[in-house]
């Protein structure tokens, strides 16, 4: 009989009362074998009731989950914390916002040995836990929402330039030394990348699936927007390739807008502002038939929240893109918050 591979999941959380515990039990539910993998939660000092939880867990699977401290608070120094302390041969990097098929790891563990790969991810379906939860859930679902990111739109069974999470070959991570943790956030996109640069390969299956509960506040889902678009510009600064066209489109849709306002506000009408007013109209008409798209399948009480959601989502990222860029411009060095 063939031995499996050990495995270390490793799972960066803060504040996460609302979604652990669902979290948990779908890794202790995996076909893998509870013998054959190990979790390690990584807390970046959490304020809410998740510790309580984490140990409430942890004493019904004594020696196969271990939870840990991270003082700095960011993924990137919670996995290598979780690293440190691994022993399995294959790392998984989970988070606590999904829920896993109980095949997860084991299609992890076949993707990346039968694919020969350095890293593999699945494709997420988002779904939302009350309203507002749904609405987000679709926005981050679709094409128009966040353009072509593959693992988000259903687009599976490919190399890419990055996946959700990952799961890696130990070696692979101790070659790179670890994640940046310079990188507060896109620290996946950052060692995607140098996975790539030292010819290594990013795969992306449909066999390895997952639910992502998507923002359940209008509050949370904006802040994520301008949070994401802040440090879009941030780490194309420090590393122009790690970053996509597709990560600039609010950008640019925000620096139209303002264009528009002052050319429409100061009486000019030239060429330029005819072609922003033409780019504009054709943001709405885009805007309606992916919002009709979404009422179609789903039902007529989403039209106007989807409609108003999808355009405070481009907005609030192209505007951290453009604090991003004020804050590169004006600030001697970056501060990372």
């Amino acid at each position: 009989m063939k031995i499996k591979p050990f495995v270390s999941v490793i799972l960066p959380v803060y504040n996460e009362q609302n979604y652990i515990e669902d979290c948990l039990n779908s890794i202790f539910s995996q076909d893998y074998g509870n013998e054959n993998f190990e979790v390690i939660v990584v807390d970046g000092f959490s304020e809410d009731s998740t510790l309580s939880i984490l140990n409430g867990i942890k004493n019904n699977y004594e020696g196969k989950m271990i939870v840990l401290q991270n003082i700095k608070k960011i993924a990137a120094a919670a996995m290598n914390i979780g690293i440190k302390h691994s022993f399995g041969e294959i790392i998984i990097r989970m988070d606590a916002h999904c829920d896993y098929e109980n095949d997860y790891i084991s299609q992890c563990v076949n993707s990346l040995v039968s694919c020969e790969v350095d890293n593999v991810g699945g494709v997420a379906n988002t779904k939302g836990k009350n309203f507002v939860g749904e609405i987000t859930a679709f926005i981050m679902s679709s094409p128009f929402g966040v353009g072509n990111s593959m693992f988000r739109i259903g687009l599976g069974n490919r190399l890419v330039d990055t996946v959700p999470f990952g799961a890696f070959k130990k070696s692979t991570l101790e070659i790179l030394d670890g994640f940046n943790e310079e990188y507060v956030y896109n620290e996946d996109n950052e060692i995607n990348y140098r996975i790539r640069k030292n010819g290594g390969k990013v795969f992306l299956s449909e066999n390895i699936k997952f639910t992502y509960y998507s923002r359940d506040s209008v509050k949370n889902f904006f802040n994520m927007a301008f949070r994401n678009g802040k440090w879009n510009i941030i780490s194309f600064f420090r590393c122009s390739k790690i970053m996509s066209v597709r990560h600039f489109i609010p950008l640019f849709f925000v620096i139209g807008i303002i264009l528009e306002l002052i050319f429409t506000f100061s009486g000019i009408k030239n060429v330029f502002y005819y072609s922003l007013s033409i780019l504009l109209m054709s943001y709405c008409f885009l805007n309606l038939f992916f919002s009709l798209s979404i009422i179609k399948e789903h039902g007529l009480k989403y039209y106007i929240p989807v409609l108003g959601m999808f355009f405070g989502f481009h907005c609030f990222y192209g505007v951290g893109s453009l604090c991003g860029i004020l804050n590169h411009i004006f600030v001697k060095g970056w501060q990372i918050k």
